[in-house]
């Protein structure tokens, strides 16, 4: 278990290329929000209330009647204390609606289903799990550990010497035994199904689609066994519960949906995912490869656009490693030292007159924070058009991407509906669509007849495989390193450094679940996980 903060408020101390624009965003003022900010991937806004908070929808209705002195959120959840102490924490969802009695030190939730609940109890500075961050420092243990499934309340408790830590897999949970190790799976029923060797495998809880091969291909069924997609790509990886997975044809990637379509055919070096997604509940985290419509893909070391079904919206031309990508957008700094987005339909904009942009979390790549030499805030969209004017202090978004809260000052908010116009026009000159002459599904038997007809690549010996493994792993190990670094400093930032280290393994690599885990440790909550995240690093390591 980890060493965590806890936080308690009581005496504890608690220029534009030529070209048409797709999707121009408009802002609609919906509200005026006094000193308050959305919730970390929440719809929720938090505003404080003289030291306390009351909890808002978009609306502006108040979701409860009652204000509290610390307010998170987890899984479109609200977890919060009523009053100041050790165990008066509780959780309510969206509605305020009460899901977990106010008797807790710390709530977490896993899912939206699963949720551990934890009551503490004093401690000392040798010997402890929590910590205040006041002045007088403070150390408590856990006591006991609840857990909770959301659709039956709570299943199941477990004293501190029997419980250390616990994983959900695709919708079963794996909970370790800090006596003997020990790691078990139980059901939505808490019924044991069996142990497994990590809290992070699915022995007993496999994901659908499932993968199955068949002259040297893989194809997918379903949950009864039932075909989905007949055996059409050398690999195909894991969905991990998502919509997508990407796939190879033993040289290029592309993506395919949970149903066996192709949205990207098989023709690029990588298929690119973004940070910058709405928040997805059930997966609890905002990364993703579908951003407002656009795939970004690589192809000879350049980074371009395409649509599903594989229409290209921006040819690749930037070079990989000089762009920064944010799903339906990249930055990047050119030779003259000038700053562009790249938009995915293919505008590309110099940006002038600002001291610093960033991505805002929840827009897709669509909208940019920007900063004037007097620090006051801005929006840009992602063709560089002016939202807002470089005259507010801040601004949040709502983790579904469609309201942002403008902070005018310390005390005074708007709150405003995010429209885009969804009408497409023609590209910039030189990016014009690229329309395939092969419908998907002829490409997709094209591409599965050649390698059935042994035209696939194919490793000449098992001398050369070996070598490709070897190297991939150097290369993974070296990654791991430099994350293991970022995690002491900048712990957000080791995740895309681990995206791309699990991406050299094979779906059947079990470091590459375990990297898995650790990139959704990071997007949970980076700082208070780091340690936990570099603990699985060094598994994954040794496993090379």
């Amino acid at each position: 278990m980890l060493k965590r903060m806890l936080c308690m408020f009581s005496a504890l101390a608690l220029c534009v290329s030529a070209g048409a624009a797709l999707a121009e965003c408009t802002l609609e003022k919906v509200g005026d929000i006094g000193n308050g900010q959305f919730l970390y991937n929440s719809n929720l806004i938090r505003t404080n209330q003289d030291g306390s908070y009351a909890i808002l929808n978009v609306d502006g209705k108040q979701i409860t009647d009652k204000t509290y002195v610390n307010v998170d959120s987890g899984c479109g959840y609200v977890i919060a204390a009523q009053q100041p102490g050790i165990n008066t924490t509780g959780a309510f969802d969206e509605e305020g609606k009460l899901v977990v009695p106010f008797e807790y030190g710390d709530i977490e939730f896993l899912t939206p289903e699963w949720a551990l609940c934890y009551k503490l109890k004093q401690a000392t500075a040798d010997n402890y799990d929590y910590q205040t961050f006041s002045k007088d420092t403070q150390y408590f243990l856990v006591d006991t550990v609840d857990v909770y499934n959301m659709k039956s309340e709570k299943i199941a408790t477990f004293k501190r010497e029997n419980f250390k830590d616990a994983e959900v897999v695709n919708g079963m949970i794996n909970i370790e035994d800090r006596a003997d190790g020990t790691v078990k799976t139980y059901d939505a029923a808490f019924k044991e199904l069996g142990t497994v060797d990590y809290v992070f495998d699915d022995d007993f809880a496999p994901s659908y689609p499932e993968t199955f091969k068949k002259n040297g291909q893989e194809g997918l069924m379903d949950v009864d066994g039932n075909v989905i997609m007949e055996p059409s790509f050398y690999m195909i990886y894991d969905f991990n519960g998502s919509e997508y997975a990407e796939v190879s044809d033993g040289e290029n990637e592309g993506l395919i949906d949970n149903q066996g379509n192709v949205v990207v055919p098989a023709e690029y070096t990588n298929i690119e995912r973004s940070f910058y997604l709405p928040y997805d509940e059930e997966l609890n985290h905002t990364r993703g490869y579908n951003a407002a419509g656009y795939f970004g893909v690589e192809k000879d070391g350049k980074l371009g656009f395409v649509k599903a079904g594989g229409e290209v919206t921006c040819e690749p031309k930037i070079s990989k490693k000089l762009v920064d990508f944010n799903g339906a957008s990249a930055v990047y700094t050119d030779m003259e030292g000038k700053t562009h987005i790249l938009a995915a339909d293919g505008v590309d904009t110099v940006l002038e007159g600002y001291e610093s942009m960033y991505c805002l979390d929840y827009s897709s790549g669509r909208l940019y924070k920007v900063t004037d030499k007097d620090y006051n805030s801005g929006l840009i969209d992602w063709h560089g058009n002016v939202v807002m004017p470089c005259q507010y202090k801040g601004f949040s978004m709502s983790s579904d991407g469609k309201y942002l809260l403008a902070e005018v000052d310390w005390d005074e908010g708007e709150l405003y509906e995010i429209r885009y116009d969804e009408t497409v026009t023609t590209a910039p000159a030189g990016e014009a669509t690229v329309q395939k002459e092969q419908s998907v599904q002829e490409q997709l038997k094209t591409s599965a007849d050649a390698k059935l007809d042994g035209h696939a690549p194919q490793a000449s010996n098992e001398a050369q495989n070996e070598t490709a493994a070897s190297a991939d792993n150097a290369a993974v190990a070296a990654l791991l390193d430099s994350a293991a670094l970022l995690l002491e400093t900048d712990a957000a930032s080791a995740k895309p450094i681990l995206d791309s280290a699990a991406s050299l393994l094979s779906a059947d690599h079990p470091a590459q679940s375990i990297l898995k885990s650790a990139v959704t440790l990071l997007d949970a909550d980076a700082a208070a996980n780091a340690a936990s995240v570099k603990t699985l690093l060094d598994t994954a390591k040794n496993l090379l």
